[in-house]
């Protein structure tokens, strides 16, 4: 639930805009704090880092995205409905 939650609006957003690097990392800073955060003043520690996250679930990770790869192929796709 958490992957689509975080990720469906990133898709909204990516597909129609190229979104910049600095804002690309912020919101993947805001993904990784909510996906290891704690219940209300705990907070967890980081068992592995964001790109260890977002390898393929048959690599070992949880199947996220990675942003900017993504941002870029969303664009692709756009400009190739509008010409072809």
């Amino acid at each position: 639930m958490l992957k689509v939650v975080l990720i469906s609006i990133l898709v909204y957003w990516m597909h129609l805009f190229h979104i910049p690097q600095a804002i690309i990392n912020k919101i993947d800073s805001i993904i990784a704090k909510f996906f290891w955060s704690g219940v209300g003043a705990v907070r967890k520690y980081c068992l592995t880092g964001l790109k260890n996250i977002a390898r393929s679930v048959q690599k070992g990770g949880c199947g996220n995205i990675e942003s900017c790869s993504f941002n870029l192929a969303l664009l692709v796709a756009s400009i190739w409905r509008l010409f072809c």
